[in-house]
């Protein structure tokens, strides 16, 4: 019956003091305050089943032995530009007071080959070669029971190339107030420094979150990529964006009040925009792409509209 969640209700012991709790949820989260082995009871109940009730134990063991996982790597010949070879050195941390690693404690597992590799003792060194340039995730995984943070990971994602090259999208105009949404396409790289031109603080993050910029202007953005597993180890790029501000479309008009059968002249002053829609009330239109002044012969009153855009 714990194996269904056809029961009607369940009552959970912990084993550690803190009472029976019955509930008609499936599941139930309980937390330890400390070390030991409990024993934990389910009882399912279903009054419509012949035999209403059934239980199972579980032993469950609570440790605060946590390990602390982390590694580096690093280009096994740098002289080779061309070569795609990494050694990985798994720096985990024992907890304190130290319980040493087994050398079966940890396993590789890299994406282009996803079975998983016993690592060296910890300090050691294992080399991975990859077959091409890319992007790869590479875990550490953590398989000895005896930690409480069995089965942690870390996973660290890399960007495999012979030269970094820095380079960034965002789009190159907008309209202030604008929010910058930027997509970092650079190859390889393990540090990212942002400048957003604007005198603001910048960022480290290989993809900065969107930034905003208030005011009207011209701004360089500007990254530098560093990454000492290739061979110009350094790569800059920059690029610009113009933010104007939004368009306010003014027009005025002679002769005024217009005369029937005589040529209105109309005279542009918008201010910010690149492109004017002329909406005519005599169902007339036109675009343009300048401020000039037009001469249009309405066949009628009615209603002038201009359209700006940016």
């Amino acid at each position: 019956m714990q194996q269904s969640k056809e029961a009607l209700g369940w009552t959970w012991n912990f084993g550690d003091g803190s009472g029976d709790i019955k509930t008609t949820a499936y599941s139930e989260t309980h937390t330890y305050t400390s070390i030991g082995t409990f024993l934990v009871t389910l009882i399912a109940i279903d009054s419509n089943t012949c035999n209403v009730s059934d239980t199972v134990y579980k032993n469950i063991t609570v440790q605060n032995n946590e390990s602390y996982l982390d590694f580096r790597y690093d280009k096994t010949n740098r002289a080779d530009c061309n070569s795609l070879s990494f050694d990985f050195f798994n720096t985990s941390t024992a907890p304190s007071p130290a319980r040493p690693f087994k050398d079966s404690s940890f396993v590789w597992v890299f994406s282009d080959n996803p079975t998983p590799v016993v690592t060296s003792p910890v300090g050691q060194s294992d080399t991975h070669s990859f077959p091409a340039p890319g992007t790869y995730n590479v875990s550490l995984i953590l398989v000895d029971t005896g930690y409480c943070n069995y089965p942690d990971t870390l996973t660290k994602q890399l960007f495999i190339a012979a030269n970094v090259k820095a380079q960034f999208e965002t789009p190159a105009i907008g309209c202030a107030p604008y929010t910058a949404v930027i997509n970092n396409t650079s190859i390889a790289g393990q540090q990212y420094y942002w400048d957003f031109g604007d005198g603001g603080p910048g960022s480290t993050d290989r993809t900065p979150a969107p930034h905003f910029y208030p005011n009207p202007g011209t701004y360089t953005i500007s990254l530098k990529v560093v990454d000492s597993t290739t061979c110009n180890i350094v790569d800059s790029t920059q690029e610009t964006i113009t933010l104007q501000g939004k368009p306010t479309p003014v027009f005025d008009f002679t002769p005024l009040p217009p005369v029937p059968n005589t040529p209105t002249v109309f005279t542009n002053s918008s201010i910010g925009g690149i492109r004017y829609e002329w909406i005519f009330g005599d169902g007339s239109s036109t675009v343009k792409l300048t401020m000039e002044q037009l001469v249009q012969k309405l066949g009628g009153g009615g209603l002038v509209d201009l359209r700006e855009w940016t």
